[in-house]
Order: structure tokens, then C-alpha cells, then sequence
């Protein structure tokens, strides 16, 4: 199953289609809303780079996406079968990836990879919620189960 949906204020595109009674209505937003494949709301500050990911298969327990990571100035890596169920793109072009589990009670593994898909960094975090970058895109802000934290993206090093 493959599926791609990207939202984007006054643009409304399934697969590719748009919808002309949606893009009439208002100019393109300068930082479109991102969809997970899963349906998780991703608003990413605009900056050097993009991704997409596209759901290729999963199951019960685990759901995998090829990713496109792309940056202005026409640099392109596709990273394939990543294990995840959201996604945000750093400044630099590192990946964050969230894959939540079934169950609440379990942790929420986080990772970042480099943009050839290399894991740097990699923590289960309880209760994780909410992951949003920062304005500069150098940074990860989450609510966790015992309140917020920062991950600082350069040196993984964590504030509360």
C-alpha cells in the first residue's frame, strides 16, 4: 500500500490530485501542514530541506516508509523500508524519527538519522507527545510523560 498526503492551506492533494475548489480559495501557505502516513498532524518550519515519506507496508506492530529527503539547492537521498510511525526534518537535513507503539504504557522510540539514513542518536522516551522542531530547526521539543524536554540536535544532549 502506498499513500502520500500532504495538506497545505488553500491546497488539498491525495495522491497527487488536487482539488481546484480548494486551491482557488486562497494562495499556497509558505509552510504547508504535513500528514503522516498515519494521520499525525507535522507542521515543519520551512527551511534548507524536505522530506516526504511514503508508506510502503506494515503490520500490527510496525510500519515502514521510503523517505525523500530533498534541499533547496537540488541535493536528493532516498532512504528505503525506515521503520516509523512520524517523521520531521532538522535544519541540516537530519531525520527525526518517532515510532510509537500500540500502547500507551510503552515508550516511544526516537532516532535521528543522518541523510543516508545512519542512526546518530537513538532513546525510548515514556509518554512522548507532541514532537515539534524548533523555529531554527536545531532543536526537538516534546512533552513527555514527566514534562517537556528539549533535544538539542548537534550534541543529543537533553534539557528539561
Amino acid at each position: 500500500m502506498h499513500s502520500i498526503l500532504q495538506i497545505t492551506l488553500g491546497t488539498f492533494a491525495v495522491l497527487g490530485s488536487v482539488s481546484p475548489a480548494l486551491s482557488a480559495q486562497a494562495p499556497a501557505a509558505a509552510n504547508p501542514l504535513q500528514v503522516s502516513p498515519q494521520g499525525l498532524f507535522q507542521n515543519q518550519p520551512q527551511g534548507e530541506w524536505s522530506l516526504q515519506a511514503t508508506t510502503t507496508g506494515g503490520d500490527f506492530t510496525q510500519v515502514f516508509s521510503d523517505l525523500l529527503l530533498t534541499s533547496k539547492s537540488g541535493e536528493v537521498h532516498q532512504i528505503k523500508q525506515v521503520s516509523g510511525t512520524g517523521f520531521l526534518v532538522s535544519r541540516s537535513g537530519q531525520i527525526i524519527v518517532t515510532e510509537a507503539s500500540h500502547s500507551d504504557a510503552m515508550p516511544v522510540s526516537l532516532r535521528v538519522l543522518d541523510r543516508i539514513g545512519q542512526e546518530l542518536f537513538q532513546r525510548q522516551v515514556e509518554g512522548l507527545t507532541d514532537p515539534q522542531l524548533s523555529l531554527d530547526r536545531d532543536q526537538l521539543v516534546m512533552r513527555t510523560r514527566t514534562g517537556v524536554e528539549v533535544l538539542d540536535l548537534t550534541t543529543f544532549e537533553t534539557q528539561s
